[in-house]
């Protein structure tokens, strides 16, 4: 049995997680920025606040080797998951279209992923 996987489906998984990584790079431009341009006029502190308590807040009480080895595992995780990730879109990808429209559709998603890669910090200095 083949899994039958549709385009636009596809597609949304690969331009979804770069649109929501765009934005999580931005929540700090957008905290400290003023209120008249729509920001949220945070200190660069109570930024550093948000992001600690609304990411691990126990590694505060952590030091030494405790500390050392608690983020080297999160390094170590979030790498092993993120290479699963992408290659689990390559793989998506490469099933929802043609085998004679892969080189394209791959051309495709690299140039997406290159554009946002430069224009991200670019527009997030202009928000």
């Amino acid at each position: 049995m083949q899994l039958q996987i549709s385009t636009a489906w596809g597609i949304g998984l690969i331009i979804g997680p770069a649109i929501g990584g765009f934005f999580a790079q931005i929540f700090s431009l957008w905290a400290v920025s003023p209120c008249k341009f729509g920001g949220l006029n945070y200190t660069t502190d109570t930024v550093g606040e948000v992001l600690a308590i609304s990411g691990y807040p126990f590694l505060a009480s952590l030091s030494g080797l405790t500390l050392f080895l608690v983020l080297t595992v999160a390094s170590v995780a979030r790498n092993a998951l993120s290479l699963s990730l992408v290659t689990g879109l390559y793989i998506l990808q490469n099933r929802a279209v043609d085998q004679d429209q892969r080189g394209a559709a791959n051309g495709l998603s690299m140039t997406g992923m290159s554009v946002f890669k430069a224009v991200g910090p670019a527009g997030a200095g202009a928000l």
